[in-house]
């Protein structure tokens, strides 16, 4: 089986474990715009109520009494006239018995819209956190793969040096497409395929003999 080719080995508990992260995360960005989508939602229906309850008259418009009566600014003349002087001793009980003003309907607190609020920025928080699990994830089988391709270069008997044979393969190295080599061709024909083909990839030396066993078949690899 040539290296890389993972298409019929069983997925890793690594690997499990990332696509596992994946779905949670997907789930979680549905779950959240459902909430967002519920919040709207209560907040129409919020004013909806509002608006109906006013024209009921069951509760004040901004700038109405109690019962639904514009506060006149003045008096008539007549009424002014008659009750001057029960105006000016009574006017400080009156305004002692002036009703408070009602809060508009914008200031009153909706219970179910900060529950949804509340529930939507902790769902957002636990996507932040699935992201970076996801991104340690990824980090993990990169370092896994190569990991994997230096034991598989070791398995066979090197040729070089043992600078060359300690010399760490980076972490996000991909060995590039080649053809591999079975012994029955030309071998010096194959050296400068694979020496092109590795130069054009910018490869290092020490890296372009690390990985020259891997694309060897058979016989050339004895």
């Amino acid at each position: 089986m040539e290296a890389g080719d993972n298409s019929a080995q069983p997925l890793s508990a690594s690997e499990r474990q990332l696509q596992a992260l994946t779905a949670n995360i997907q789930e979680l960005a549905r779950q959240s715009a459902a909430d967002r989508r519920e919040m709207q939602e209560l907040a129409r229906q919020n004013q909806e109520l509002m608006a109906l309850l006013r024209s009921r008259g069951e509760i004040p418009s901004p700038g109405q009494g109690q019962n639904g009566e514009e506060i006149p600014r003045n008096e008539t003349g007549r009424n002014q006239s008659q009750n001057h002087n029960q105006n000016d001793e009574g006017s400080s009980a009156n305004q002692n018995r002036e009703p408070h003003p009602h809060p508009h309907p914008s200031q009153v607190a909706d219970p179910a819209k900060s529950a949804a609020d509340a529930r939507a920025a902790k769902l957002e928080e636990e996507l932040k956190e699935m992201r970076e699990q996801m991104k340690e994830m990824k980090s993990q089988v990169k370092a896994k793969a190569a990991k994997n391709l230096d034991m598989l270069v070791h398995r066979s008997e090197s040729p070089f040096t043992k600078r060359i044979d300690e010399y760490p393969l980076p972490a996000k190295f991909k060995v590039p497409q080649l053809e591999t080599f079975d012994g029955f061709k030309d071998p010096l024909d194959y050296l400068d395929s694979f020496r092109t083909i590795m130069r054009l990839h910018g490869v290092s030396d020490e890296i372009m003999c690390r990985t020259f066993p891997t694309n060897l078949r058979g016989s050339a690899r004895t």
